[in-house]
């Protein structure tokens, strides 16, 4: 009796894991952060520093350098910074496959500005940014549970700065049952093609033997 207390204890805790939501905090302004959270821990992934650059950058005196943002609006201009980050989110949902249907955004807070030391440079950048991001973020609210309360998108124009900016506040959760299935499914794809290349090149042997 005592065994299948503690087996029906163990299956509920089981089930009390699975149904729990793995949480997605991205935060990007001049630099990019994000990090994963699961009940009470939470984990950086992004960007990931080793201790001893760190330790080297306290000691030099050396200029801070530009964050990762700054540094893609610089190498792309800020129409091209966007569509690099649509871009990874849709290799990000790619690889999600089933599961993306599930994601729920919690919160979002999404703002573009245009700017550029020419004022019709800065118009045209503008509309530009209006065509990239409302169709992309269409799209992803057909795909994705969004909390629409909690959601805000702007893209404005400064004709007073020649920096442009992107701030993102996002917080997603999906529960960790989908992304298991997500896994499970990728892994039998990957046994499934083992497999098959496995026949095919028994196959391919045993046909050269009979020759």
């Amino acid at each position: 009796m005592i065994a299948l207390y503690i087996l029906l204890g163990i299956l509920a805790l089981l089930m009390l894991v699975l149904i729990s939501s793995v949480t997605v905090l991205v935060h990007i302004d001049d630099d990019a952060e994000i990090k994963v959270g699961f009940w009470f821990l939470r984990f950086k992934v992004f960007p990931l520093k080793d201790k001893k650059v760190k330790k080297k950058a306290k000691k030099s005196h050396k200029p801070k350098e530009d964050g990762y943002i700054k540094k893609l609006i610089e190498q792309n201009g800020i129409v091209g910074a966007v569509s690099e980050l649509f871009s990874v989110v849709k290799i990000v949902l790619k690889k999600a496959g089933k599961a993306a249907r599930h994601i729920r955004v919690r919160r979002c807070s999404f703002l573009i500005t245009a700017a550029s030391e020419d004022a019709s440079t800065t118009a045209v950048r503008y509309g530009a940014l209006c065509a990239t991001v409302f169709p992309a973020l269409k799209g992803l609210q057909n795909l994705l549970k969004w909390n629409d309360r909690k959601t805000k998108v702007s893209v404005v124009s400064d004709f007073n700065s020649d920096k442009p900016t992107i701030y993102l506040d996002l917080k997603i959760k999906l529960r960790l049952c989908f992304i298991v299935s997500a896994a499970f499914g990728v892994l039998l794809a990957l046994i499934k093609r083992k497999v098959s290349k496995t026949l095919k090149s028994a196959s391919d042997n045993t046909r050269l033997q009979k020759k």
